[in-house]
């Protein structure tokens, strides 16, 4: 009886994993997907997060792992050392040939007209955040996306040096580029200038 017993107990155990299994796998399927895959990372004496993000993450602009980081944990403006912290995974790209080399744009020299424009809250059209002296709006059928670019001005030279081709505006067609300064008033006095732009890269 006792043999007996042991078997049904045994046949009901199975039928039950059975179930439960299937259940228990739709469940984890089912977690919501709106954040991203991370890694658990405990905090050290001295850490912050700009150096977290940049340590675990250096294929990945920092500002936008520190927003997934606030999103990640329930954190205020401190964290302790011995804190555990859900950081995103490092996703690099793949290295791809540059677009500027493919179509043969890299050396090239071209006069511009060159505005400026500051804040506005929203990330580039490469989804970084703006940031002067290396951000710059350009039609993308003229200098590409994401390309290093030599400007020039003669009548502002503090402005000369290396940009790259982070965003794009409604307006910017053509042979014109948006300089981003973080000052409105610059922006202003910046006005409408002439500038040479040469594609490094």
């Amino acid at each position: 009886m006792d043999k007996l017993r042991k078997i049904v107990y045994g046949l009901v155990l199975v039928l039950l994993m059975g179930i439960l299994v299937p259940i228990y796998a739709d469940a984890v399927s089912a977690q919501p997907s709106g954040n991203p895959p991370y890694k658990i990372v405990v905090v050290k004496r001295g850490d912050c997060l700009w150096n977290i993000a940049k340590k675990e993450c250096p294929n990945r602009n920092v500002r936008e792992v520190v927003d997934e980081m606030y999103k990640l944990n329930e954190i205020g403006k401190y964290i302790y050392p011995g804190q555990q912290l859900k950081v995103p995974i490092d996703n690099p790209r793949p290295v791809r040939s540059s677009t500027a080399a493919s179509r043969g744009l890299i050396g090239r020299e071209m006069v511009c007209v060159a505005t400026a424009y500051t804040h506005t809250g929203n990330r580039t059209a490469t989804m970084t955040w703006p940031q002067e002296r290396r951000t710059i709006a350009v039609d993308p059928s003229v200098i590409p996306l994401r390309s290093k670019v030599y400007v020039t001005c003669d009548s502002w030279p503090n402005i000369n040096g290396i940009y790259i081709a982070e965003d794009t505006g409604g307006l910017i067609k053509g042979y014109r580029i948006d300089l981003f300064m973080n000052s409105r008033d610059q922006a202003i006095l910046w006005g409408r200038r002439t500038v040479k732009v040469r594609i490094l890269e």
